[in-house]
Order: C-alpha cells, then sequence, then structure tokens
C-alpha cells in the first residue's frame, strides 16, 4: 500500500525580484499621486461647498469649512429658472439623436461586415480614420480660416 506524503515546501527568500520596484520609487509615486489628487479635486470641493453655502457667506472671505450649509439656493435656482424644462428638452434631443446615430450605424456596420462592394475598404478606414480624431480638434483651423477671411464669428453679419 503507498501512503500519501505532502510535498516539502521551500523556503522562500526575502529578496526582491529584479523587476521589483525599490520602496523609495512607491512611496513618490504615491505622493505625486496624491497631490494630483488633490489638485483635481480641489476645485470640485470649492464649488460644492459654495454651493452649499448662503450667499453671503459665498461673496464674503473663502473659508475652507463653512460656518453654515443650506441647500437653500438649490430651491431657489428651481424656482426662478424652469431647469425642469431645459432638462426635459436636452434629453429629448440627446435620446433621439443617440437612437438615431446608433440605428444608422447598426444598419451601416451590417452592410459593411456582409456585403462586397467597390470601395469597401476605403470606407472603412475612412470611417476608422475619421473616428480616431476628434470633432472638436479642427475648431481651431476652422476658426483661424474665419478670422483670415474677416469674420471671426461665421454669422455674417451685414454692415459691420
Amino acid at each position: 500500500m503507498s501512503s500519501l506524503t505532502r510535498p516539502t515546501r521551500t523556503a522562500r527568500s526575502r529578496a526582491r525580484s529584479p523587476m521589483a520596484a525599490p520602496q523609495s520609487f512607491l512611496w513618490t509615486r504615491r505622493i505625486i499621486l496624491t497631490l494630483l489628487a488633490g489638485f483635481v479635486l480641489l476645485p470640485v470641493y470649492v464649488m460644492v461647498s459654495s454651493s452649499l453655502k448662503p450667499l453671503q457667506d459665498v461673496s464674503g472671505k473663502f473659508q475652507w469649512l463653512p460656518s453654515t450649509l443650506t441647500i437653500q439656493p438649490y430651491f431657489d435656482i428651481w424656482e426662478t429658472v424652469p431647469l425642469a424644462k431645459y432638462f426635459v428638452n436636452s434629453l429629448i434631443v440627446a435620446g433621439s439623436a443617440t437612437v438615431l446615430s446608433v440605428t444608422i450605424a447598426v444598419f451601416s456596420a451590417y452592410a459593411v461586415s456582409r456585403y462586397r462592394f467597390r470601395g469597401k475598404r476605403v470606407f472603412t478606414v475612412t470611417v476608422l480614420s475619421t473616428q480616431m480624431f476628434p470633432g472638436i480638434l479642427f475648431l481651431l483651423p476652422l476658426f483661424l480660416i474665419f478670422v483670415n477671411i474677416g469674420n471671426s464669428t461665421g454669422v455674417a453679419l451685414y454692415g459691420s
């Protein structure tokens, strides 16, 4: 009869692997990331804390910790400006644009993937290359064109 035995374990050395980063680098990286997080989150904190202060505290000297907190400015803005109407309008426009663009994209993708036609490769490369660059990237050259033709607003202003 055979007996079952556990395999013997060898003691691991506590030495670092050659690819491990030194401890000083890890602490430096943590400090830099903490500073960057503070740099990013500081404006968010200022906006949120300012929105929860009364108007007198906002227009006065800045305090890191607000003395009084109130949500009354939120109620005031909802009563004075029709934000609900604006939100619904934005939701309708964004939702319909999304549904329309996704529908067109699905049918186009199906046609490109299933059917053979002349220019299929050129069409695919063109679509993919336009997706690599955001549309806002072309805003500065377009503005410079309008400035060079003497119309920086892009709107025809007669008599000016």
